[in-house]
């Protein structure tokens, strides 16, 4: 009798030490079924970039969900389709260097700002495997150290937009800086003087713009350009406008502009950001991370060995963004979106 207790106190000490795994959990190293769908970023492309000077990624679009196009300094867009993981270079005419921001209309048809060092900037167009200049700034050759630039610009239609364009005379005359706001429509510009650095636009209609400024917000009601909100204390450097009351403004945080009230989002170093209404949208934040903010609440995404610079949404659901790899000169594109759970 004994001998049989100590038999089955040792089977049991056995099996206690045994670990038991539950083969219906995906989680299990056993589980043979299909792993479960999740929201999650994957990398789902790379390719190197140019290594000296470094390329990098400037500006990003979304065409559908399956197409983004972007920009680079070394005045390159590249083109990427998801569905057959393809990608197209296309290089910006007239030598252009950098590209600053770029406007996605349909397939292969888009329009770019893009500098020639520190000579001139231009507003293409690319369509049908074609340039065409839409408009374009020189240098003033009698004058060292003046940088003519086309910031941003901010589309009502192709045939229609705002631009941020600075004039910096450098150690020259640097009172003399000129901080203009072109209104472009059917090949006529119009020029409008502001007193002060202006950042990013936001082009709504043409009597229904926004600017952000150095220490002013502005607005444009289609007769004259009006401060709407003092922000002074703040450091913003760019911008996105959700409606005629909300925005989001980014600094050294994150901040919700809202019927007149600034709240910051408590999110530190946004290096771009991309929402979809006031309470959604998709943040890459200094580190690189890729970061989800619904209704107040954050949820971070971190990829490792790539630091993520620029963002784009085409829903809820999908959104892409891009930038460099750590260790390598090469550029990632990332995708958010519903991806098998990985173990």
């Amino acid at each position: 009798m004994k001998i049989r207790v100590i038999i089955i106190l040792s089977i049991l000490s056995l099996l206690s030490g045994c670990k038991f795994y539950d083969h219906t959990n995906p989680l299990d190293p056993d589980y043979k079924g299909e792993m479960p769908i999740i929201k999650n970023i994957k990398e789902v492309y790379s390719f190197k970039f140019q290594s000296w000077p470094l390329e990098t990624p400037t500006c990003l679009d979304i065409r559908t969900e399956d197409e983004i196009y972007f920009g680079t300094n070394s005045g390159r867009v590249y083109k990427y389709t998801a569905s057959s993981s393809s990608l197209i270079k296309i290089q910006a005419p007239n030598g252009a260097v950098e590209i600053t921001d770029i406007k996605v209309f349909d397939e292969n048809y888009f329009f770019i700002t893009a500098s020639k060092e520190a000579d001139s900037s231009f507003v293409f167009m690319y369509k049908d495997s074609k340039w065409t200049t839409i408009c374009s700034v020189y240098k003033n050759s009698s004058l060292s150290g003046v940088y003519n630039e086309f910031i941003t610009f901010s589309f009502i239609n192709s045939q229609e937009f705002f631009l941020v364009y600075q004039t910096t005379y450098g150690d020259v005359s640097p009172n003399d800086n000129k901080h203009e706001i072109l209104y472009y429509k059917n090949g006529i510009l119009t020029e409008y003087d502001l007193p002060e650095e202006i950042y990013d636009i936001k082009a709504f209609d043409s009597k229904n713009v926004y600017a952000l400024g150095k220490s002013q917000l502005w607005s444009y009601d289609g007769i004259g350009w009006s401060s709407i909100q003092d922000i002074s204390n703040y450091s913003f450097k760019k911008f996105q406008y959700i409606d005629n009351t909300s925005a989001l403004l980014l600094g050294s945080s994150l901040y919700e502009y809202k019927n007149g009230l600034m709240k910051s989002l408590n999110i530190s170093n946004p290096k771009d950001i991309h929402f979809l209404d006031i309470n959604f949208g998709a943040i890459v934040v200094d580190n690189g991370d890729f970061t989800v903010y619904e209704n107040g609440i954050t949820k971070n995404y971190a990829i490792s060995e790539c630091g993520l610079m620029k963002v784009k949404m085409f829903n809820k659901n999908i959104g892409y963004s891009v930038g460099l790899g750590y260790q390598q000169q090469k550029c990632v594109i990332v995708k958010y979106g519903d991806f098998p759970l990985e173990r």
